[in-house]
């Protein structure tokens, strides 16, 4: 499929997700390696507490997107979004976007996406009560 794609000659850069499957790591690096040789993005929408927790004990990042986006920085985009939105006192799953944001670009990512309750209070810190109880 990533062949077809780059055939396309896209003036759009292309992106891909790369997801973990019954715990193969294979599969993640198989999609990223061929994206990058294709100069097509990839990225994980997992971004979680747990990533950061697992990266500081040796084990693999949800999709292992931390192992690879060091591997393959600065070739194509590399992209994350968080698994549901964040929780500004650090409750998981997701935790405080002020500490995944500086460790997601200390691994190198370069695209984020977050949901619009986050956006929603970085634009209007007044939203913070609709955000908690909404």
């Amino acid at each position: 499929m990533l062949d077809y794609e780059k055939s396309l000659a896209s003036p759009k850069q292309l992106m891909v997700g790369i997801n973990l499957i019954e715990n193969d790591l294979n599969i993640p690096n198989t999609v990223a390696a061929k994206a990058v040789a294709n100069g097509i993005g990839f990225g994980n929408q997992g971004l979680q507490l747990n990533d950061v927790v697992h990266f500081n004990a040796g084990q693999p990042c949800q999709g292992n997107w931390c192992t690879l986006f060091n591997q393959y920085s600065g070739q194509v985009p590399l992209e994350l979004q968080t698994v549901s939105q964040s929780d500004p006192s650090g409750a998981p799953p997701v935790g405080s976007l002020a500490h995944l944001l500086p460790f997601a670009v200390s691994q190198h990512a370069s695209v984020f996406e977050i949901y619009w309750q986050d956006w929603l209070v970085a634009f209007d810190p007044g939203a913070e009560a609709f955000r908690v109880a909404g």
